[in-house]
């Protein structure tokens, strides 16, 4: 069965198609996740996984096993009223229709808003997570390797970082037009910024960026080993003491302070620069290290369906035949 990059005219019967969507959509959330199962085992021709709650399938060939994890989500437009005192009852009602009338046509999903949750997702226990997206006239369907899903993980957990690598950065923006200025204002501007002297100024967030460095160093779970790895190869706490120590030596010159604290920006950012999949979160649950979640909504879908992960659209008719043993 071949994914179509393209939606075409389908010769399933309409009525039929309608209920099969329609079906799929009113599955409660448990039982729904068993048809993208069933759909990507037959497309891949891989097997169930034996009793095994760690991954859904798996896939062995010339002694190579790889785990297989199944995610998809139908998409709702999300509904934005606040429920309070005066509309809960008519909420309550409105909804009965919602799984219906809510659902998303591909060629809207930018424009509707709508958020689905690709939760639970352990990349320490699959080879490959096939995620996707059931629309109401077809279905997206995407793959990503779990070695790129922990590539994600270690990039995020360096967000507070990131974040005070970029106020430096702000600091550095607004230094660099008064650079070699004679007035005094400028001088002392220059120096309370580079020098210290002024709330967050640059040695205020390299203490902060440092502490964010030791949280991750110090941390000896095994999910920040490569975070830990990141910081050690690239020298990272080393080069911010080494300018810190730099900024308060009255010898060396404003402009090559400035310097410094650029090339230490720069240093930094491209050791943990890296697109991070949107709306990535590698919590879920409290205690459970190693899970994460995404969400993907109308603001970040195109990103998903840009990506090398995105394989292509199947139509209900391609569904229909998947899940009609008949014709298996």
């Amino acid at each position: 069965m071949n994914l179509h990059n393209e939606l075409y005219d389908t010769e399933l019967n309409p009525a039929t198609e309608g209920k099969l969507r329609d079906g799929l959509f009113n599955l409660e959330t448990i039982r729904f996740g068993k048809i993208p199962e069933i759909m990507i085992k037959k497309l891949y021709d891989y097997r169930y996984s034996n009793g095994t709650t760690e991954y859904d399938l798996f896939f062995n060939k010339d002694g190579t096993e790889e785990h297989i994890e199944v995610k998809f989500s139908c998409v709702r437009e999300k509904e934005e009223t606040e429920i309070d005192e005066d509309n809960a009852l008519s909420v309550c009602i409105d909804n009965s229709q919602a799984s219906v009338n809510r659902k998303v046509k591909a060629a809207e999903c930018t424009a509707k808003i709508f958020d689905c949750n690709i939760q639970q997702v352990k990349p320490d226990h699959f080879s490959k997570l096939y995620y996707g997206l059931f629309f109401e006239e077809q279905i997206a369907i995407f793959m990503m390797p779990s070695s790129d899903m922990l590539d994600f993980f270690t990039r995020k957990r360096f967000k507070k970082y990131a974040s005070a690598l970029e106020k430096i950065k702000k600091n550095l923006d607004e230094v660099q037009p008064r650079l070699g200025s004679q007035n005094e204002r400028d001088i002392k501007y220059i120096k309370n910024r580079i020098e210290g002297g002024k709330q967050d100024s640059i040695p205020d967030l390299l203490d902060k960026a440092k502490g964010e460095l030791e949280e991750i160093s110090e941390n000896r779970d095994i999910h920040f080993a490569n975070a830990r790895n990141i910081i050690q190869d690239c020298e990272l706490l080393v080069e911010l003491d080494n300018v810190k120590t730099m900024l308060i030596d009255e010898h060396i010159q404003i402009s090559n302070k400035y310097d410094a604290v650029l090339n230490l920006y720069e240093n930094g950012v491209a050791a943990i620069e890296s697109e991070i999949i949107p709306n990535l979160s590698t919590k879920q649950h409290r205690g459970n290290e190693g899970e994460g979640q995404f969400h993907i909504t109308n603001s970040n879908i195109e990103w998903h369906l840009e990506s090398g992960y995105f394989l292509g659209w199947l139509s209900y008719k391609d569904l229909y035949s998947l899940l009609n043993n008949e014709n298996n």
